[in-house]
């Protein structure tokens, strides 16, 4: 998108904005956890996911991570 307009933000710089958002929304996912677990039924889900293009110390180029899911209903069987 940066690319588009004509803009170069590096790499480093995007991560630091995406923290610094993380940081922000972090009392948000707090209530949010609290109201999703007090509901009567969860369901998780643990989903292995491939990062790509990602250098790590080891010289590996992508690296597995996981991504968690939590959803919460209220059984109504209606």
């Amino acid at each position: 998108m940066h690319q588009r307009a004509g803009l170069t933000v590096q790499r480093q710089k995007l991560a630091s904005w995406i923290i610094k958002y993380y940081e922000e929304l972090l009392p948000l996912e707090k209530v949010l956890k609290k109201q999703v677990y007090s509901l009567a039924l969860l369901n998780k889900n643990e989903t292995k996911t491939t990062v790509l293009n990602v250098r790590t110390k080891s010289g590996k180029v992508s690296q597995n991570s996981f991504m968690y899911i939590t959803i919460g209903t209220t059984f109504n069987e209606k």
